[in-house]
């Protein structure tokens, strides 16, 4: 795979993972829910804050930069995370970010990721609820 078309992935993976927080908090602000615990409202709180950023070049230096930026963020989610099931989903997160800092070649990262894509995607779709309890808060 070419430098290029690696650098577009990583792009289109970003853009996907930011249009589907935004389709899920956009269609939902016509139904407000009262938050049901103060770890919601500060999980929902530090969810709104987040700025989707991707690798800005494919070499391992970028992505451990990226890795090393994302993991405050979300372990401050999965501290303050409203169930158990996205806490888990959340700390996954942060165990790939940490194994994305740590790498030294590109080809582990790559075979790391496409080992777990699956279960990643199974994940992202369990944490889709909260994402979308959230966005009903903010009416």
């Amino acid at each position: 795979m070419t430098t290029r078309t690696r650098l577009r992935s990583v792009r289109v993976r970003a853009a996907v993972a930011s249009a589907a927080c935004a389709v899920a908090l956009v269609a939902s602000l016509g139904m407000a829910v009262p938050s049901s615990s103060a770890s919601e409202a500060t999980f929902c709180k530090t969810l709104l804050t987040y700025h989707a950023t991707v690798p800005t070049t494919i070499t391992v230096a970028s992505y451990h930069a990226w890795a090393r930026a994302e993991v405050p963020f979300f372990s401050a989610l999965a501290a303050n995370a409203p169930d158990a099931a996205a806490r888990t989903v959340l700390n996954e997160i942060v165990t790939i970010l940490k194994y994305y800092e740590s790498q030294a070649s590109l080809n582990a990262i790559k075979a790391y990721w496409l080992s777990h894509h699956n279960e990643w995607v199974k994940d992202t779709k369990a944490l889709a609820a909260d994402l979308e309890a959230c966005a009903k808060t903010l009416l």
